[in-house]
């Protein structure tokens, strides 16, 4: 699991106008793994700190908009605007919340990104290869799901090992909708993330 979230938050670096989707989840990894690497210290001391080390390098790489609506389901078109809103918010404060724990077990894991099919980035999806390389585990395999918004390619899903969060997150959150409404299932995320 650790490989997963480590993955999860490979994505965030400064996008360039020139950026393919290959080089966004390298050069995000290389961004993630090399501040975990320098701040173990002050990690091992103060926690919380991963929290921002999230913020900075991995929010900025997925679109959260689509992963909400396409977590939410049918739910989404019942959503009033700021029911929407409020759960893009909070389900990003859980994603956050759950992975940047994960990333403080950080220890030396590499990310090695497969290469695209031919032409396989010319449209505004695609699907990135990747394995996390562990001295002491076998790989595990993780594919990133990315759409180009605008100039940036963004991720919208991540699958480990074949699980997507998107269709794991649905069925909790379809569940959480069924017995409780939208407005309750956002209240119930909310206390979560407290």
């Amino acid at each position: 699991m650790f490989g997963f979230f480590v993955t999860l938050l490979s994505f965030f670096q400064a996008a360039n106008a020139q950026e393919d989707p290959i080089s966004v989840i390298k050069n995000t990894s290389d961004q993630l793994f090399k501040t975990l690497k320098a701040e173990r210290a002050t990690l091992k001391k103060d926690p919380n700190k991963v929290y921002g080390i999230v913020e900075k390098i991995l929010v900025p790489r997925f679109d959260f908009g689509t992963i909400s609506q396409w977590v939410m389901g049918r739910s989404w078109r019942e959503a009033t605007p700021a029911q929407r809103t409020a759960f893009t918010n909070e389900f990003q404060r859980l994603l956050i919340n759950t992975y940047a724990g994960v990333l403080l077990d950080y220890s030396d894991e590499e990310l090695k990104v497969l290469p695209l099919p031919p032409n396989a980035a010319k449209g505004d999806e695609v699907t990135v290869r990747s394995e996390i390389i562990s001295k002491d585990r076998p790989p595990i395999a993780i594919n990133y799901s990315m759409i180009k918004a605008g100039q940036r390619w963004m991720v919208y899903d991540v699958s480990v090992e074949g699980v997507s969060i998107v269709a794991n997150y649905r069925s909790e959150i379809r569940e959480l909708v069924s017995r409780n409404g939208i407005e309750g299932m956002i209240n119930i995320l909310k206390q979560k993330n407290k």
